[in-house]
């Protein structure tokens, strides 16, 4: 929060507290859509595209182009961290 604020600028404790539950919660709501789509599926675990299917189904499709850029450069930096040597079983 601090980054877009004036460097003057506090946060009191209960404002931080408050945008702390409201992405808990926002979490939690995606989260759900995305477990629901899984299940009609009759899987188990939850990828990136079901996070991505559940922001559409819920409105938020305009998140996905963000979400997806730092998803790819994610993996990007994952791939790089993984030893030479190293064999997935």
């Amino acid at each position: 929060m601090k980054s877009v604020l004036p460097n003057s600028a506090k946060i009191a404790k209960q404002a931080k507290d408050m945008i702390r539950d409201c992405v808990t919660e926002f979490i939690f709501f995606i989260s759900s859509e995305a477990s629901d789509l899984c299940n009609i599926e009759r899987r188990k675990t939850l990828n990136a595209d079901d996070i991505m299917l559940a922001m559409n189904k819920l409105g938020f499709e305009h998140y996905n182009k963000p979400l997806r850029n730092y998803h790819n450069k994610w993996k990007e930096i994952k791939d790089l961290n993984i030893p030479q040597n190293h064999t997935k079983s």
